[in-house]
């Protein structure tokens, strides 16, 4: 896909998200969120990183390439410490503590951004002439949905209808596009790419599963028929992302 059209969608998705969150208040829409959207986008991310980006990095290279993805699952847990968990779709933080937090979280949101840009350019020959690269960007285009309206209904809560908090949105949105035209810049080469793509795919494991296997607030680990269905068609999409 041309960089121009996946930038425009990367961005378009992270405003699509802040239109959501000034349209359907989290209260109202919570159950869809939690029980429909946020559990397909994790499990077509999950279905993505397995079935995809796995095969990818380990075909032809070192085995070393594991620690990458141990690393970026360590990376990601680090990140959550700050970024409140907005990345699976959720705030973990109290109303009246997220103004005094919203530079960490926003900083940690940017890190994880940046990172899943970077595979977005060519630096991998068999990942573009198989056009895998198009299931990728689909996984982190879904991904970004509910993180972007998770992050906007924040920064309404906090900025109310202020400019700033559309700014700071923008921020954000901006941050994946500036990976992936970081990566075309420097012309990654196919096996540097294989290192950064196992760094990105352990990020993307830690947040696809804990969407997937994150308990209520009662402590129950109950899944409902409706996040049920939602995580079998997100994995069902990425199979046939893959396979068609």
């Amino acid at each position: 896909m041309n960089p121009a059209i996946s930038i425009l969608l990367l961005i378009g998705i992270v405003v699509l998200g802040g239109l959501l969150a000034q349209w359907l208040p989290w209260s109202e829409h919570k159950s869809l969120w939690k029980q429909r959207v946020i559990p397909f986008t994790g499990a077509f991310l999950l279905g993505v990183v397995i079935l995809h980006i796995f095969p990818e990095v380990y075909h032809g290279t070192e085995r070393t390439v594991a620690l990458f993805v141990l690393l970026g699952f360590g990376i990601q847990i680090v990140l959550d410490v700050f970024s409140k968990g907005i990345e699976h779709g959720h705030i973990h933080i109290q109303s009246d503590h997220m103004s005094k937090q919203v530079t960490s979280i926003l900083l940690a949101l940017s890190v994880h951004a940046f990172l899943e840009g970077l595979p977005l350019s060519s630096g991998s020959e068999s990942l573009h002439q198989h056009d895998h690269h198009h299931s990728y960007l689909w996984a982190v285009v879904f991904h970004k949905l509910p993180a972007a309206f998770t992050l906007a209904t924040m920064l309404r809560m906090i900025y109310r209808k202020s400019i700033k908090g559309w700014l700071l949105l923008l921020v954000f949105a901006v941050m994946t596009p500036l990976g992936q035209l970081v990566g075309i810049w420097i012309d990654i080469s196919s096996s540097a790419y294989a290192y950064i793509m196992a760094l990105v795919a352990g990020s993307l494991l830690h947040v696809s599963t804990t969407i997937i296997f994150e308990i209520d607030s009662k402590g129950s680990h109950d899944i409902s028929l409706d996040r049920l269905a939602a995580i079998a068609l997100g994995l069902l999409v990425a199979y046939l992302s893959i396979a068609l």
